[in-house]
C-alpha cells in the first residue's frame, strides 16, 4: 500500500527529493513520480492510480506547482477520492486553490522542524472526514504480476478503462486493459453492504467464476474475486472493525 503521494512541480525536485528521502528513512512508503513510473507504462494512468492507492496526499505549494496543470489534475483526483490533504508550503504563491487553504499548512522555514511536523501529521489518525471509513478494500491484479490495493473510501465507484466520475460524488477506478470496457463495473455501498453491478460491459464480468448478468447486482463478501477480463482481477476484502 502506498501511504503518501507527493504532488509537486519538477522545478522543485531538489527540495522534494530531500522530503522523500527523509520520509523513506522514517519508514513512510511514498509515491514519488521519479521513482514509481515504470518504463513503457501510460504515465497519466499510473499517476492517477497512485493517487487512488495513497492514504495521504502531500501537495508541495510553490508558484510552479500552483500553475501546473498536472498538479491540478492530481489534486482533483485526491479530492475525488477524499484523501487526506497535507499542504506543505515551500514557496509563497498566488491563486492557491481553496481546498489547499482549508487544512493547516506545514512550513519548512526550518527543514528539520518541517519534517518533524510532517511526520506527526502523516502518522496521526485520519480523524473525522469523508475519507476516514476503513471498512473495505480492493486489490487489483493483472496477470498475477501487477498488484495494487486501496481502501474504498467512497460509497460509489465506477470501474473501467475510462470511467467518468464527479468530484465529491463518485469515485473512479482506472483499469489499463484493452479488454475492459470504458465503464465496466459499479461498486455500490447500500445499507452497509457492498454490491457489484455490471455496467452492460462489452466482455462482461464474473464473481468467483459465476457470470454476472448485464445490469445485475450481487452482494460482495470477503475474498470475492471479480474477473473483468482474462488478465484483470479485483479482490474484495472486508476490514475488521477493530482495525
Amino acid at each position: 500500500m502506498n501511504e503518501t503521494f507527493i504532488s509537486y512541480s519538477h522545478r522543485d525536485s531538489k527540495f522534494v527529493r530531500r522530503i522523500v528521502n527523509a520520509l523513506n528513512d522514517a519508514g513512510i512508503n511514498t509515491w514519488f513520480e521519479m521513482e514509481d513510473i515504470r518504463p513503457t507504462t501510460q504515465w497519466k494512468q499510473e499517476i492517477l492510480l497512485g493517487v487512488q492507492t495513497c492514504h495521504n496526499f502531500v501537495f508541495i505549494i510553490s508558484p510552479d506547482s500552483i500553475a501546473s496543470s498536472y498538479c491540478e489534475m492530481e489534486l482533483n483526483y485526491a479530492l475525488l477520492h477524499n484523501k487526506r490533504l497535507i499542504p506543505v508550503l515551500y514557496k509563497h504563491a498566488e491563486g492557491i486553490p481553496s481546498a489547499l487553504q482549508e487544512p493547516s499548512w506545514i512550513f519548512f522555514h526550518n527543514f528539520s522542524q518541517g519534517m518533524e511536523d510532517l511526520l506527526l501529521v502523516i502518522e496521526s489518525p485520519f480523524g473525522i472526514s469523508l475519507g476516514s471509513r476503513l471498512d473495505s478494500s480492493l486489490v487489483i491484479e493483472t496477470q498475477g504480476a501487477y498488484r495494487r490495493s486501496f481502501f474504498l473510501y467512497r460509497n460509489h465507484y465506477v470501474v473501467g478503462r475510462n470511467p467518468k466520475g464527479k468530484i465529491g460524488n463518485t469515485g473512479i477506478i482506472l483499469i489499463n486493459d484493452k479488454y475492459v470496457s470504458r465503464s465496466h463495473l459499479e461498486l455500490k455501498l447500500d445499507r452497509g453492504q457492498w454490491n457489484a453491478v455490471d455496467c452492460y460491459s462489452r466482455n462482461g464480468c464474473s464473481i468467483n467464476g459465476s457470470r454476472l448478468q448485464e445490469g445485475q447486482r450481487r452482494s460482495l463478501r470477503h475474498g470475492d474475486s471479480i474477473m473483468l477480463s482474462q488478465i484483470t482481477k479485483l479482490i474484495y476484502e472486508e476490514i475488521p472493525s477493530d482495525n
